[in-house]
Formats: C-alpha cells, structure tokens, sequence
C-alpha cells in the first residue's frame, strides 16, 4: 500500500493554506486524477497572535528572522510527529484489517513511498536551508557545480548521497540544538552554523527522523520525488522562455522590427488540438500574463514554429535544436507508460538536454546584451520600494539580465529516470493532482468571513465529508418515489413508466427535425497507457488530418501516412 504525500500552498488575498493531500498508491490513476475524492489535511502556521506574544516579551522589540524560521519549521515538524502517532506506527508494524470490496478482510501495511512538494516544502521536510551552499536534499552537490547536470562529472558527484550519512547528519543537528536550548546559542549564531552551514543543515528536530519512526522507512529522502510541473514546466523551461523574449527584444533593437509582436501572431494563430492538448492562445503570449503551468505548457509544445527564423544564424539552428531537445524531454518525462526503451531514451534526451543548454548559452546568451523586460524592470522597483519604506520609490532603470537557468531545478532533471524507475511515472505521484484540488478550498474561502478562514474552511470541509459519508451508505435504490405536486394534464411520469424512452405533453404544433449544426466528430480510441480516450476532430478549423498507414494491407507502401479531410 502506497501512500502519496502531496504539500502544496493556497494563495487567495494574501491568505495562505497549506493542505496535504493523501491518496492511495493503489488507486487507479482515473480516480486519482479526480480532486474531489481526495482526502486532505490542512497544516496551521504561525500566527499573528505569536508575533504578538514574542513582542510583548521582549518589550516591542521583534527577534531576527532567523529566528522566526527556525519556529516555522518547528512547528511544521511538531504536526507530522503527531500525525505520525502511536496508532499509525501500530498499523505500520502490525498492519490494520480492512474489509475490501469483494467481502474479504485483508490486512494492509501503510508505508510513506512518495512525498511530493515543491522546492520549498522538500528542503523543509529533508531539513536543509534554502538555497544553501549544498542545496540538493540528494546529494552534496556544490551551488557551483549546478550547471553540470547530465555529465559524467555530475553523475560521480551524484553518488555521495546524503542518505549513507544520515547517522552523522543527526549527530550535527543534535549538537547544534544542545547549543542552542542548553548553551543559549542563537539558531543563526557562529557556534551553530560551524557545525551546520557546510551542508546547509538547520537546526530541527525532524519528524520524519525519529527513532520511532525510522523503523518503517529507510529515509525520507528518497521519498521526496521529482516535481515536473514546479522543476520543468515553471521551472526550466519559463526561465528560457522568459529569456528568449529577452533576446527578442535584443534583436528587435538592432534590426528596427518589433521581433515580439511576431511571435505573438504566431502563437495567436496556432490551431487548437484535441480538447485540451493545447488551448487557444487569447492573449499575447510574450506579455506572460495570468499564467499556469498548462499555458506554459502549451507555449512549449508549439515552441519550434513559433520561434522559427525570429533570430539571426547562426543563433536561431542552435535555438531550434535547444527547442527540439526540450520537447523531446518533456513529452518523454510525462509518458504514461514507460518501458526500458523509453527510459533509455529519456537517460540520452537528459544528457542532450543539459549540453544544449550549456552550448547555447555560451554561443547565443553570452554573445547578445539582454536586459530585463519592462515587467521584470518595474516588479524589482516595486520590491526596492517596500524594502526602503513607504514613499521611497525604486529604480525602475533596465538591468542586465542573464539566462538565469543552472538552479537547483535545472539539477533535478538528471534524477528523472532514476525515480521513474524506482516509484513509477511521473504522472502517479505529480504536484498537479495537488494543484488540481486547490480548487475545491478556493471555492470554500469567499463563505468564510475572511478573518478565521481556515478554521472556517475546516468546518465546510468536516461538514462536506459527513455528507459523503451519509450518502455513501444510503442503498443504491433508496431514492424515494416521486411526489407529484398537484394534478396535471398529459401523460403523468408515473404513468409513463420506466420503459418509456420520452415523456412529450400534448401539442398542436408540427415540430420538424433539423440536423445538428454541431462541426464536431468524436472518435473514440485507445491512449498510449492503454486508457480510453476520445478525439475531436472540427470540420470547420481542423478539417485535415492524417493517420498511420495499415502496413499490412500492401505489398508496396507509398507513404508511412495516410491523409484524408473531412
């Protein structure tokens, strides 16, 4: 029995709601992809009510940042312990007997395989510091050496995992907190970070390494798995993408046309595909505004032709390799059904990957002056302006700006293929199924009173799982029979009975059927990871279309494909 961990973070009016979501890892992927029949948590952070008590502690003075971090992980670490309680460590040890569908009892052994987060959340869970000088929770990697993912070099590095020190990582971090609670050293204090800082380790009593608990898990380390939605999609790939309407612009200086609007007639013109492969590109594609991973998605997969000859040779062939290399990798990361073959493929697309992108920014992105996009230029004023204080304006001027992309994310895509093989596809174990559900809170906050939402939202969630759960265990035909309000005239539904495929009233008229206007065909077919899907194809806008040709139906095949038009 798999349990999958999903933290991700709500944001609605400078509001913040951290719910976990857990399914089971033998639910179907069907059932697992529906946000609605998700069971969640929700974790409480510190309050404003803290900040007041530590003021009026220390006579109005507030203690340093440093400090107020260090309580938020406490307090997150201090919820798991007790979730993970005795009656949960009970079940992972003896097992709970559970009374399945077909009538059988059968005893499951709960087990943590996956933890899906964001950056944010992995570091917290795996204990290390944001963006530190060691800032995979992996391996020991230097910030430096980022740059390097898919190399052999970066291969050899990747072996000195944290996890064969974990005896010796505990021990720093049990010193470090006996200088801070006996010694009263402060968490960020030169005592502390002598012990810490050369690993990026903080100082907290994680859950997740208890001696209770260490018994059922090998590590949580492992457990934390590769997030392609926040590490590639908003990750990766925005930052490139954010970097080439840089180069635009560059461009559009030197050449006198406006290289941008281009590109957004060509990704205004682009056809939709399927219902909802890629969307409809309504606004200008290079303004990036109300963005989400799917739109970002979207820019990718039609990237090539819409990139196609907006920059000069020899820059744009090395662009479009760097495109086509990044698609391949993405449509390999979200297959569905993998294989060794496959994995195979997408080892070498990873290796191509990062010397495509080290080889075009040292032939394009270091050749060419970018600087910053107006929004960029005038969101870093707004940041300098509430970091100098109310009426003090920032500099709007334009920066330099870099590629930007050698982060810790860039870093994760070498370990796509390592967790694909250890834990499944990408798509079991995503922070979208996570995304997905945000919906459901974000419909519960406008029936709070905005002030103690989260206790509020806590109540609709009790209330709605009640309901379920009431309905779950109604019989299937204990709908009641209808009531009919008053007498009526015509054929009554009861009198129509069951067999009665319409129920008409009397009329006068003389109705004629027309056929429908509906351009749409549907057509029905098997996925890749044998699921049922269904295909739309528009006889006004997606008239043409084109389908493998049945090799043995001929001796001779003239071509691979067949085309036709509806």
């Amino acid at each position: 029995m798999e349990i999958i961990m999903t933290l991700t973070s709500l944001y609605r009016g400078g509001r913040v709601l951290d719910p976990v979501v857990c399914p089971h890892g033998i639910d179907r992927m069907s059932f697992l992809n529906h946000h609605l029949r998700l069971k969640w948590e929700t974790l409480c952070t510190l309050s404003d009510k803290f900040t007041d008590y530590l003021k009026t502690r220390n006579n109005g003075k507030l203690p340093s940042d440093a400090f107020m971090t260090h309580c938020a992980r406490e307090v997150f670490h201090a919820q798991w312990a007790a979730l993970l309680d005795d009656e949960l460590l009970d079940a992972m040890r003896n097992g709970i007997v559970i009374m399945c569908p077909d009538g059988r009892q059968r005893r499951f052994y709960p087990r943590i395989f996956t933890y899906s987060a964001d950056y944010p959340e992995k570091i917290l869970v795996a204990g290390i510091r944001n963006n530190g000088a060691c800032p995979c929770h992996r391996c020991l990697i230097k910030k430096s050496d980022l740059s390097n993912m898919g190399t052999p070099i970066d291969d050899r590095q990747c072996i000195q995992q944290r996890i064969d020190c974990e005896n010796r990582r505990r021990e720093l971090v049990s010193d470090a907190r006996r200088e801070i609670f006996e010694n009263n050293y402060a968490v960020d204090g030169t005592k502390v970070e002598g012990l810490l800082k050369s690993q990026s380790l903080v100082p907290v009593d994680n859950a997740f390494f208890s001696s209770h608990f260490l018994p059922f898990i090998v590590s949580i380390i492992p457990a934390l798995v590769v997030d392609i939605l926040h590490e590639f999609e908003i990750g990766v790939w925005k930052r490139l993408y954010i970097h080439l309407i840089r180069l635009l612009e560059a461009f559009s200086q030197a050449s006198g046309v406006t290289l941008t609007a281009e590109l957004d007639y060509r990704y205004r013109s682009t056809p939709t595909f399927g219902r909802d492969a890629v969307r409809k590109f309504g606004v200008n594609a290079s303004a990036m505004k109300r963005k989400a991973a799917r739109d970002f998605e979207d820019l990718l997969q039609c990237s090539i032709p819409a990139f196609e000859g907006l920059i000069p040779e020899p820059h744009n062939a090395g662009l479009m390799k760097l495109l086509f290399i990044f698609c391949q990798w993405h449509a390999l990361a979200k297959l569905r059904l993998h294989n060794d073959h496959t994995l195979d493929l997408l080892e070498y697309a990873t290796t191509q990957l990062g010397a495509h992108t080290r080889r075009f920014n040292r032939d394009t992105c270091s050749q060419v002056a970018t600087k910053e996009l107006s929004q960029e230029a005038e969101a870093r004023a707004r940041r300098e302006a509430k970091g100098k204080g109310k009426g003090k304006a920032g500099s709007a001027t334009w920066k330099p700006a870099t590629l930007g992309i050698f982060t810790i994310k860039f870093h994760y895509l070498g370990d796509y293929v390592a967790t694909i093989r250890r834990f499944g596809t990408s798509d079991s174990y995503s922070t979208e199924i996570g995304e997905l559900f945000h919906r459901l809170p974000k419909s519960w906050y406008p029936r709070t009173d905005k002030q103690d939402y989260k206790e509020q939202m806590t109540r609709i969630e009790r209330r709605q799982a009640r309901l379920s759960l009431i309905r779950s265990q109604m019989p299937e035909d204990s709908t009641g029979d209808l009531q009919m309000g008053g007498e009526s005239e015509g054929l009554s539904l009861i009198e129509a009975g069951v067999e009665s495929r319409y129920v008409m009233a009397s009329d006068q008229n003389q109705p004629v059927d027309l056929a429908s206007p509906n351009p749409f065909i549907m057509d029905q077919g098997t996925t890749h990871d044998e699921h049922n899907d269904m295909d739309q194809e528009d006889a006004y806008e997606h008239a043409d279309h084109d389908y493998l040709d049945d090799m043995d139906d001929r001796e001779i095949i003239m071509h691979e494909e067949m085309y036709g038009e509806i």
